[in-house]
Order: C-alpha cells, then structure tokens, then sequence
C-alpha cells in the first residue's frame, strides 16, 4: 500500500491557510520520498514556509501530520531524521522556548484554555481567518504524540543518526513516559556511541521533570564519570532538576569554560540546536538561585570571551540570577526594576555580573547596534543601552 495513501481524499483547499497554499501540502509531502536530493531539499524549504511558517502553525498542519508519521515509520523513506525533524518543529514550534523544563502537558492545556478565553474579538477574527491560534498549537502537539509508538521503534533501527533524533522526539511527551522510559533504559545500557548517550540522557532528563513514576537518578548518575565531556555535561543537566550539587555544579561551569570542547556536539543532538554550553548556561540560571555567587562570576567570565549572538543565552542566564538578589526581591518576589535600586544595595557579586554586561555585552554586531540584545535588556527592566548601564553601576 502507498505509505500516502488518502492523501488527496483530504479536503485540502479547505484547510485554512495564510501563507503559500494549502493545496500545495499533498505534492510537497510526496516529493519528500524523491530519489532526487534537490528535489526533497526544495520540498523540505516549501513546507518550513507553508505549514511552519516561522514557527506559526495551521490548520492545514494538523492533517498533514499523520501522513509524515507513515512516512517516518516507512523504512523506504529518504532522510527519515530530517522528517522527524520537521515533524517536531510542527509539534513545538521552537523547542528552546519550553528549555530547560520540558513540556507539561497538564500545563499546556490549561495555557492553551486560557488564551482562548481572553483572546480577543480582533485576534479571534484573524485566526479564524487564517487558520493559527492557541487551539491549533494544541491539536498540532497533541497528533504528533500519536507517533510516541513510531518513535519507540525507532530506536532499534541501525542508523545512529535516526536513533538520535527519535530520542529527541520523545524527550517531549512525559505523559507518554511509562512506554518511553523502558526503551530509552534498554538503548542506554546497550549503546556506547556518543550521540545515543548525550540524546538518551537529555531525553531522561526532561521527561522526568513531568513523568509520573521518573526514572531513579542512578540510572543518570554512573554517567558523570564518563570519559566524553559531552556525555558527562548531559548527565549534569539531566540530573539539575533534581537539585544542584557541588559536583554538578562543578560540571556545568566547567562546560561554560570548556565549550570550545563541546563544539563537536553540534553535530551530535538537536537539543538547544547542539549548544550544550549554552544549556548548561539556561541550567544554571533556572536552578542555580542559591549558588549565584559560585555561578556569576563564572558566566560574566564567559560573557567577556564570545561574539554578540551567543551572548543573548548567557546574559539571560545572569540577569535570571541576578533578580534574586535580595535588593531586588520585594515581598519574596523580584522585581526586575533594576534601575530604581541604588546600585550600592547590590550584592558585590550581582554588581560585578553587571559591570560584564557593560563592557563585555553583545551591545553591537559590527558598528551597528544590536537590537536584540537592547530587546533583552528592556524585558528585565535593566539600562538598554551599554552607555546607560555604565552610568547606573557608575552612581
């Protein structure tokens, strides 16, 4: 049987649709099983703009997804990682945006109820019109985890690669977690390529955040001593939503250090788009509250040796460790107005990250001043412009 079978029974020029065609899908998802590279290329770039369009997704989504399940668990399929790939785009959006927590779904749910009760008239009317909105984002996440079982199966193939990124796939549906976990402990225990260990660990680690019966930290933790910096680093972050250790904490700082070292990862997992250092970094920031003065000084230290880009990831990571100073916490909560805090209030290690981010921050790309980075820093209430910030810690 064709593994696209009723793909054109589907009703596609009444599938909503606000950018490129709905009627394009079932030709592009065809074309995803050419024996041409550039054809599958030109198909994989049509549907990133058509039913993924910067991370919007749309009614039309939601029917195509089935039929990318049927092609990634069909062994005749070119390039079965990279559908899986873009299967997962159609189910997160942007994966980094739900690091480092993971998903719950419980918690999605009650998202999604709540954005669709206060949206408003106007907004209601431009989703309807065309077809995105809070519900889609559900409906999409919700048809991909029907593949949870595709997935599984996926991790006795022989390409490492598929391996790697069914394991992805999976870190992000914990209410799956009890036929997840026994797959994932059978491929740990029986793998020692990299790429399994440092996706199988990440996997753990987010899935455990939300499962209801988590996997026990000593399936993790034998792994800390592992011979690969990358694998050890996976190890840390899974286990830090456990609570951070001296020992863990040692590791994650070492790998903001190290992170020439784990550059090599890149290739090895699409969790946080290959950068450990830089999960490591958001790990920290996230759990790492009552170790600022160990973690600061570090992460400023990093801040001073990279270009303005990645420097967004690590200057989020200082200004979320940074509100809970004391000076800033009003009534137990922080209140990000740094600004209207004398800066002599500020803990000596608190000043000292700030004082980094005004000479070493991502203030500019080239001569030209980098917007996203002034964007950050008017989020966290904090000077906008590297001149501002230099005469507030200056007072």
């Amino acid at each position: 049987m064709d593994v696209l079978d009723g793909l054109e029974a589907i009703n596609w020029a009444n599938q909503t649709h606000a950018y490129g065609s709905a009627a394009d899908v079932p030709g592009l998802l065809r074309s995803l099983l050419s024996t041409s590279s550039k054809t599958r290329e030109k198909a994989y770039h049509d549907l990133y703009g058509n039913i993924f369009h910067q991370g919007t997704r749309y009614e039309a989504t939601v029917p195509a997804i089935p039929f990318l399940i049927r092609l990634i668990a069909s062994p005749d399929t070119p390039e079965r990682s990279n559908v899986l790939t873009l299967l997962m785009h159609l189910a997160l959006g942007y994966a980094e945006e739900s690091l480092p927590a993971g998903v719950s779904l419980t918690a999605t749910r009650r998202g999604i109820a709540e954005a669709v009760a206060t949206i408003s008239k106007a907004e209601r009317k431009e989703c309807e019109e065309y077809g995105f909105g809070p519900q889609v984002v559900l409906d999409c996440y919700e048809a991909v985890g029907a593949g949870v079982p595709v997935f599984v199966n996926l991790l006795s193939e022989e390409d490492t690669d598929l391996k790697g990124t069914a394991l992805y796939a999976l870190a992000w549906f914990p209410e799956q977690s009890e036929a997840i976990f026994p797959a994932i402990q059978q491929i740990l225990s029986s793998s020692t390529e990299e790429e399994i260990l440092i996706n199988a660990l990440l996997a753990i680690g987010l899935l455990n955040q939300h499962a209801e019966h988590p996997l026990p930290t000593e399936v993790i933790r034998p792994y800390l001593l592992h011979a690969a910096l990358s694998v050890r680093v996976s190890a840390a972050i899974a286990l830090a939503p456990n609570g951070l250790t001296q020992e863990l904490i040692q590791i994650l700082v070492g790998a903001l250090t190290e992170s020439e070292a784990l550059e090599d990862a890149t290739e090895l997992t699409l969790f946080n788009e290959g950068d450990l250092a830089g999960y490591c970094s958001m790990i920290l920031a996230h759990y790492g509250r009552e170790y600022s003065a160990i973690v600061l000084p570090v992460l400023s230290e990093v801040l001073s040796k990279v270009a303005p880009y990645p420097s967004l990831g690590i200057t989020r990571s200082i200004l979320n460790l940074a509100i809970f100073d004391p000076a800033l916490v009003v009534d137990g909560e922080p209140t990000r107005f740094l600004q209207d805090t004398p800066v002599g209030k500020l803990q000596p290690h608190t000043r000292a990250a700030l004082q980094a981010i005004a000479e070493h921050g991502g203030w500019y790309m080239g001569k030209s001043q980098f917007g996203n980075y002034a964007e950050l820093m008017r989020g966290y209430k904090v000077p906008d412009t590297q001149e501002a910030l230099k005469q507030y810690l200056a007072a």
